[in-house]
């Protein structure tokens, strides 16, 4: 369903209504059998852990940052970063390049630092946000 904006232009929400067929519960089937038999979970997972770790929730807006040094006064801008950042745990495995996508930014002005970050809203996304869990086998 699309949904209008003030300036004319339309934007199409998400209303994930999940089917509860013999087809959907068949797809599921093949899936499950798809990973017990193609992935094996004793190889363990390099790119959740440790310094490559997912950040799981939504940072909202932190001012004034703490500083170790100093930030010139004259130094003012944003630094934005785009990136994969799984939010639930994935069906099976997992490639570095997957994942939903989180935009981390941070600003400096007037030689003080706000970090903030959010998750890129997709339809995958908001699906598996309805479900609470990974849904979708990615790479």
């Amino acid at each position: 369903m699309a949904e209008k904006l003030s300036d004319g232009s339309s934007i199409v929400s998400v209303n994930p209504k999940p089917s509860k067929g013999f087809s959907s519960k068949l797809v599921d089937l093949i899936e499950g059998l798809v990973v017990k038999l193609m992935h094996d979970a004793a190889i363990p997972l390099h790119y959740l852990s440790g310094n490559f770790a997912p950040v799981r929730d939504e940072t909202p807006p932190v001012k004034d940052l703490p500083v170790h040094g100093f930030l010139p006064e004259c130094m003012n801008g944003e630094f934005v970063r785009v990136g994969p950042n799984p939010k639930f745990d994935p069906v099976a495995g997992y490639h570095w390049f997957d994942g939903d996508g989180m935009i981390h930014g941070v600003r400096i002005k007037d030689g003080k630092a706000t970090y903030v970050s959010r998750y890129v809203k997709t339809s995958r996304l908001q699906q598996e946000e309805y479900f609470g869990a990974s849904k979708f086998m990615k790479v």
